[in-house]
């Protein structure tokens, strides 16, 4: 409920010249807002990745050079994949319906790929030399 009490006050007390307005039009925080995106996309596997890579979880300090990492990766994703999309138009399915085909056919590779798991039984006696000793043991499964 706390962001959405915060979303609420913003939308009331936010005019034009306004305290608000002013303080949320500072530049490093619509720096930040501009690579929002990107830096939800990288905050997962960064996080993960250094979890499961050290023994014990990161301290206050590591925690704090992975959101370095993450703004550092999440700028550079924003210029070099999100800003060449807005700038010019890609010829790549230019069309709705060629968008909705790729989808669909996308949708239907991963199906395709979640079904042969599923009849293979998943697949891991295959790769047990590569994925075992990152995967944690669970209670009940070898």
């Amino acid at each position: 409920m706390l962001p959405v009490g915060g979303t609420v006050l913003v939308l009331l007390y936010a005019g034009p010249g306004g305290r608000v307005t002013q303080a949320l039009s500072w530049r490093p925080l619509v720096g930040i807002g501009l690579i929002s995106y990107s830096a939800y996309l990288w905050h997962v596997p960064v996080l993960v990745l250094a979890e499961l890579a050290m023994d014990t979880p990161p301290g206050p300090a590591m925690r704090i050079g992975l959101v370095g990492l993450i703004l550092g990766l999440s700028l550079a994703s924003w210029a070099m994949v999100e800003q060449p999309f807005r700038r010019r138009p890609v010829p790549l399915l230019p069309r709705r319906g060629q968008v909705f085909a790729a989808s669909g056919a996308a949708l239907g590779g991963m199906l395709a790929v979640g079904l042969a798991g599923m009849a293979w039984d998943g697949g891991l006696s295959a790769y047990s030399g590569v994925i075992r000793p990152v995967i944690p043991k669970v209670s009940g499964h070898p």
